[in-house]
């Protein structure tokens, strides 16, 4: 049965094989294990192969950085399939979304989100110009995770690990599908939102305690980015 969704889905078969049909490619041949993406409002059915079976899991998400994904060419309608054979990181990455969405805690969709951009860049990042090398990202990556609230200057931050502002976005870029700029935005962004499902702290305070000066602004682009203002995403996903 041909269906549509509202939100892009991942899809990572197990065991079997089968078929995937879109209307953006036509009929596919899925071997597992593969995992395969569905998009927005793209028609699609799937299943095994006639008098077979395969095991099967998926997860539904959506957000900025599917979009950002999209738009970069790290997702692409045309290129749903990824085969896996061999590649376990990815399939221990989709076993670590399952776990931190089952076990719905304050920081389940934080981490399920990394893990899925995690599975979106691998593809880009393993055919990436040989001797690029991402360990730098990395080491600013988890300094800014450690610094959220604060304001940053790249330019002073590249020229501290040596190399330039270029330099540094090009890493960025092959690492984690994005700009630094874009990432801390990003990881201040997905705290507000624990923020405001898991505690009453007010709008302001929140905006404060991520280091937006002004609470206007903070609420004009969490709308721009996110799609609802603060209180209304409060409104729809608060938790007991």
């Amino acid at each position: 049965m041909r269906r549509r969704l509202s939100s892009y889905a991942m899809v990572l078969i197990e065991s079997g094989s089968g078929t995937l049909w879109t209307e953006a490619t036509g009929k596919l041949s899925v071997e597992a294990p593969a995992l395969f993406w569905l998009f927005p409002e793209i028609e699609h059915t799937y299943g095994p192969s006639e008098g077979e079976a395969w095991q099967e899991h998926w997860v539904l998400f959506d957000g900025n950085l599917s979009r950002d994904a999209w738009r970069c060419g790290y997702l692409a309608a045309e290129r749903p399939i990824e085969p896996l054979r061999g590649d376990a990181v990815a399939l221990r990455l989709f076993a670590q979304i399952i776990e931190a969405l089952l076990a719905d805690t304050q920081e389940s969709d934080a981490l399920a989100g990394l893990a899925i951009h995690e599975l979106i860049v691998r593809p880009r990042r393993r055919t990436a110009v040989r001797g690029t090398s991402t360990d730098v990202a990395e080491k600013i990556a988890a300094r800014l995770r450690e610094d959220i609230a604060g304001q940053v200057d790249f330019t002073h931050l590249a020229g501290a690990f040596g190399l330039s502002p270029a330099t540094l976005r090009r890493q960025f870029l092959a690492r984690y599908g994005m700009a630094p700029k874009a990432f801390h935005l990003q990881l201040k962004l997905d705290q507000a939102k624990e923020m405001l499902g898991m505690t009453d702290i007010p709008v302001s305070e929140i905006a404060g305690r991520l280091g937006f000066e002004d609470a206007y602004y903070f609420s004009r682009l969490f709308h721009a980015r996110e799609g609802c203002p603060p209180r209304e995403f409060r409104h729809r996903h608060r938790r007991s």
